[in-house]
This record gives C-alpha cells, sequence and structure tokens, in this order.
C-alpha cells in the first residue's frame, strides 16, 4: 500500500483511495471517509492556525483511528484498491498530513510498510 496526493493521480498506476472528507469533484475512484479527519476536532482548527500539526495528531488519533480497527481498516482499503493502493489526501508529500498518521497507525498496529509515492517514485 501506498499514500500520495490527488495532483499527483496522473502520475499513479496503481488503484486509488480518497481518504479525505471530501474529493476534487473530478476524482471517481473508491473512497474511504472512515479515515477522514473530523471538520470541527481537527481540520478546522488547524487551517484556522489554533492547533499545530502535534495537537491535530493528538485529536486525529483520539477522534479517528482510536476508534477503528486496524485489520479491518487495512481489509477495506485492500477491498476497495487491492494490495497496492494507493491512499490520495490534498496535501504534498513534504507536507504535514493525515495520510502519513493513517500510514504510520498501519504501520505500528499491523506491520504493514506503506511508502508515499510522489512523481519520482512511479511505475
Amino acid at each position: 500500500m501506498f499514500t500520495s496526493y490527488y495532483d499527483n493521480i496522473s502520475n499513479i498506476t496503481y488503484p486509488t483511495v480518497g481518504i479525505s472528507g471530501w474529493m476534487p469533484a473530478w476524482y471517481t475512484g473508491p473512497t474511504y471517509r472512515k479515515l477522514a479527519p473530523k471538520y470541527k476536532t481537527c481540520y478546522l482548527p488547524y487551517i484556522n492556525g489554533e492547533i499545530d500539526s502535534q495537537e491535530y495528531a493528538a485529536r486525529y488519533t483520539y477522534d479517528v483511528l482510536n476508534k477503528l480497527n486496524p485489520s479491518d481498516v487495512y481489509r477495506d482499503l485492500s477491498e476497495r484498491g487491492g494490495q497496492n493502493a494507493v491512499l490520495l489526501c490534498y496535501e504534498k508529500p513534504d507536507k504535514f498530513c493525515h495520510r502519513h498518521l493513517v500510514a504510520q497507525w498501519l504501520n505500528l498496529s499491523l506491520g504493514i510498510k506503506i511508502t508515499e509515492l510522489n512523481q519520482f517514485h512511479q511505475r
């Protein structure tokens, strides 16, 4: 499994799964909104500068990840995109994003290595 961002989709050859709360209008692939950050407790305070990435990560873990079973999530993601599924969100690879938290959570919970794909790591 991999992670990447919507604006990189033209470089991705693997199946994709959107894990954000909303997707770009042009995105027609499968989605998995259970992994989306909560708007009021994570997303909005972060973009408004009220919390930093560390607080965002703590809130996201509490609000989202702690309420999910990692084995079930991995199975659901695999059903949508296969074992080479690319989990998509908006931020570029060098920016803080919840998809990196998801990758770390699946790695720590299940030992599954999930790497970030960018335009230099395709095919």
